[in-house]
């Protein structure tokens, strides 16, 4: 998407609306407020607007005051005694801010993720287990869940599985299923992040790399 492009409009009136910050995940939402001091009849309140997927950025989760600039109040909402300037702080890449949130060191941190070691097991063919290991080469972990989807040349989708257990960083798991379809003389491979349509639910450093090169399946032998 071209940085002048426009995703999505609400319409709203406040003197201070639009504040980015994380409410409790330490990633980032917005918080966003409407009254009707101007005479319009709008929906006044306040909504806080996410990504569904939660792929925004890591922020800090806390925005105290309108006149928010970092330094002015703690993680937890304490209140320095002496506030530290801003503009200096801190000293090897000062904020230098005004109501601007902090990302952090891990602010465009993702995941990656690699599948490898795809297997069959040849000893029930043309019924087989497939079994492919899923690793996080990125920086930021996932949880579990992760829809990982195995395909033949020929039938398309053959079965899908779903990690078990969060995969840190530098972390693998091994998803493993058996298709309810024969598999003779087939040429398989496997998809991590795939919904079985080829689309995925994680924004990763790297999405070329989700699937395995393809393996034979139950040859007979010559």
């Amino acid at each position: 998407m071209a940085k002048a492009e426009k995703s999505w409009q609400k319409n709203g009136k406040s003197s201070s609306n639009g504040h980015v910050q994380a409410v409790s995940d330490s990633k980032a939402e917005i918080v966003f407020s409407t009254n009707n001091d101007s005479g319009f009849s709008l929906d006044a309140g306040i909504e806080v607007w996410g990504d569904t997927l939660d792929n925004w950025v890591t922020t800090r989760p806390v925005w105290n005051q309108h006149s928010y600039h970092i330094t002015n109040v703690g993680e937890l909402g304490e209140i320095p005694v002496n506030e530290a300037p801003n503009w200096s702080t801190p000293e090897d890449k000062p904020y230098n801010s005004y109501r601007r949130n902090s990302q952090g060191s891990a602010d465009f941190c993702a995941p990656d993720l690699v599948p490898f070691d795809l297997e069959a097991s040849y000893r029930d063919c043309p019924k087989t287990e497939l079994c492919v290991w899923v690793a996080n080469q990125g920086c930021l972990g996932v949880g579990p869940g992760v829809k990982v989807t195995f395909y033949e040349e020929s039938l398309g989708v053959i079965g899908a599985g779903v990690t078990k257990a969060a995969i840190v960083a530098g972390a693998a798991e091994q998803v493993c299923v058996t298709p309810d379809v024969d598999l003779d003389q087939a040429s398989v491979w496997a998809v991590v992040d795939d919904d079985g349509m080829m689309m995925g639910a994680l924004n990763e450093c790297a999405e070329e790399n989700n699937l395995t090169a393809p393996i034979p399946v139950c040859l007979i032998p010559k």
